[in-house]
């Protein structure tokens, strides 16, 4: 007996046509006008053809409350908060912003291209890790504050106070993100991701500027399980490998929609 033919449907889900247009970026409906029927006993698959969006992930943010570090100016004899915007660091920025809110508010010494700040970032070619080094005495940076906890992470720091210059760990300025998960209700158990069975591809965040467009187009045709019956609608999530929901977005308005197109394929009951 030949197998039956198989139809297929691509599929189209994005930011453009959600249900809710306050929905965030990272998890949203789409619903349907005329509902997706898929006869029973169909062998229904799905497989991502690809996913695109505007790159503008940041790894100090809100998200993974990194936004500020506390710390003491043996300068001036005062306790500061600096405040990061939210945006794309790689170690050397983290220090060029310190160093610069250090010389906005005198906590250090010199001028202009002889400034030295009461403590500043260093970075080790060879090993790879970060030392805090102190410049001024009585000056402390207080990682053991909770609000300095996801900087201290960044530059692979323990929580504690560094009241003199010290080698840290390696950094993770990644902010612990190494994969990024894209979801949607049309699988079920697809076994790519250890903690959710609804992902339908995967791929790992890179350092691209700020605002770029990127797509993703897997190169292996993956076919995932849809359970059979009437699709009203489809949701979409973005998560981090630990489930955090990630907006790739970066919370920033744009007409870049967030986009997944997939093709649904069945076989055909007549």
């Amino acid at each position: 007996m030949s197998a039956r033919p198989r139809k297929s449907t691509n599929i189209t889900i994005s930011t453009n046509y959600k249900n809710n247009p306050n929905d965030p970026n990272y998890s949203f409906d789409m619903v349907f006008s005329s509902p997706i029927q898929i006869p029973i006993n169909s062998k229904p698959k799905v497989y991502p053809v690809s996913f695109s969006s505007i790159f503008n992930w940041f790894n100090v943010s809100t998200q993974y409350d990194n936004l500020q570090l506390v710390y003491f100016s043996g300068t001036n004899s005062v306790s500061r908060t600096v405040n990061f915007p939210a945006g794309q660091y790689s170690v050397k920025d983290l220090n060029n912003f310190l160093v610069a809110y250090q010389q906005t508010n005198g906590d250090g010494t010199g001028t202009g291209v002889n400034f030295v700040p009461d403590f500043n970032y260093q970075i080790n070619g060879i090993q790879g890790t970060v030392s805090v080094i102190i410049n001024a005495a009585s000056t402390v940076v207080n990682f053991s504050n909770p609000l300095s906890a996801g900087q201290a992470k960044l530059i692979g720091f323990p929580l504690v106070d560094v009241s003199t210059s010290t080698e840290g760990g390696y950094p993770d300025i990644t902010a612990g993100v190494s994969e990024i998960e894209i979801h949607t209700s049309l699988v079920n158990n697809s076994g790519i991701s250890v903690s959710a069975n609804d992902v339908i591809l995967t791929f790992q965040p890179s350092d691209e500027q700020p605002f770029a467009n990127f797509i993703i187009e897997p190169s292996v045709k993956t076919l995932f399980s849809v359970s059979p019956g009437q699709i009203n609608s489809i949701t979409l999530r973005i998560t981090d490998q630990l489930q955090r929901p990630f907006d790739i977005t970066g919370n920033f308005p744009t007409k870049v929609p967030v986009m997944l197109r997939c093709v649904l394929e069945y076989e055909d009951s007549e």
